[in-house]
């Protein structure tokens, strides 16, 4: 399974199991370089969604600022997914504490968020003031461009 088809899962399970609206997928911030690649909003605040298909990518993920220092990222809520095969591969030591974490059994023909076994994510300090600008900038879009 490629990582958009991740992602495309990601944001579907944000719109149903953690009932967000608006969600958008695979944009960034300017004012973190945090370019998540699924962020939803739902009555409890934002959630993001870290889509992971290679062990080295998600090692990569966790040395990023924002990973190191949380109350710089975005995101109130955090979970990483990942296809069965990888995180069975993941030592625990290396799962970051309190991250939320999605499993796909990608051998199904049909993946669906069903398929998704989840640990809740813990309340993480987050930065407001860049999911603002996020929003902001994402709406401003959706004004000129029409998405």
């Amino acid at each position: 399974m490629t990582h958009s088809k991740f992602v495309s899962l990601a944001k579907a399970w944000l719109l149903s199991a953690k009932q967000c609206n608006p969600v958008f997928i695979e944009r960034g911030s300017a004012k973190t370089n945090e370019i998540p690649d699924a962020i939803g909003w739902n009555s409890k605040g934002s959630i993001i969604v870290e889509c992971k298909t290679s062990l080295s990518d998600f090692r990569a993920d966790t040395k990023k600022p924002f990973r190191i220092d949380p109350k710089s990222g975005m995101g109130k809520f955090r979970y990483y997914l990942f296809p069965l095969k990888l995180y069975n591969r993941i030592p625990i030591e290396e799962l970051p504490e309190g991250w939320g974490i999605g499993v796909v059994d990608v051998t199904r023909i049909y993946p669906v968020m069903s398929q998704v076994r989840c640990k809740n994510s813990k309340e993480w300090p987050f930065n407001i003031e860049a999911e603002f600008y996020y929003m902001r900038s994402r709406v401003l879009q959706i004004q000129r461009y029409g998405r």
